[in-house]
């Protein structure tokens, strides 16, 4: 039995050195260098999915001609270093373990190791949430619509709710989504859905490669939500 656990927590050490290789505690500029790889995948999957949903910065007065900034929140993985460093904490504590005479004490020892081996090694990196912005312009042709449907008012100044034939003939083109909105209905602090146009395939590059805009381009802005009132 002795012999069987010893075996099974030297395959755990190989184990855990061969992860402390890849997630060495000293080697910050490693660490940091696998945490912007994380953050890159997750923003170049956000921008290929065709639609981007988050704050509405910047647009309108102020700003750049159909200049649009939408902050997102995205969340990634990156290194623990309390876990890392945890993990190479035990392993000194499991070869000092291996040395301990009474079989019994030591049986016991090499297992409170291996728990807290096994809870560390599924730690060894954690999840980052942070904000950012992604610079859009709006086409030519870009659609502002509306999730929800304009409030209507009876005589009385009450809430007065939409019958089906209203709505749908409010919503116009049922192919999209919500109902038409004009451009001034954009504001900042609104929670709204982008719709982004595919990439050109093949497309003739310009001489002056400085001059070319290579921010994704808006074809529709679905409003979600009003700014929250201050």
């Amino acid at each position: 039995m002795t012999r069987l656990l010893l075996h099974t927590a030297t395959g755990g050490l190989l184990l855990v050195l061969a992860i402390g290789a890849a997630f060495a505690a000293d080697d910050k500029a490693a660490d940091s260098d696998k945490a912007s790889k994380e953050k890159k995948q997750v923003l170049d999957k956000l921008a290929s999915a065709g639609d981007l949903s988050g704050n509405l910065t910047r647009w309108g007065e102020g700003t750049a001609p159909g200049a649009i900034t939408l902050r997102v929140t995205i969340k990634y993985n990156v290194p623990n270093a309390g876990a890392i460093n945890n993990v190479a904490s035990l392993q000194r504590q499991l070869l000092d373990a291996q040395r301990i005479p009474n079989p019994i004490d030591r049986q016991a020892k090499l297992l409170q190791i291996q728990t807290e081996m096994a809870k560390n090694q599924n730690n060894l990196t954690t999840t980052k949430e942070e904000h950012y912005d992604y610079e859009l312009v709006a086409d030519d042709n870009m659609k502002v619509r509306h999730d929800s449907p304009p409030p209507q008012f009876d005589d009385k100044g009450k809430l007065k709710p939409y019958t089906p034939k209203e709505l749908k003939t409010l919503k116009g083109n049922d192919k999209l989504p919500g109902f038409p909105a004009e451009m001034d209905a954009l504001k900042q602090g609104q929670t709204v859905k982008v719709f982004l146009a595919k990439p050109k395939k093949n497309a003739t590059k310009e001489k002056d490669d400085k001059a070319a805009d290579n921010r994704p381009k808006v074809t529709m802005v679905l409003i979600l939500s009003e700014p929250a009132s201050k």
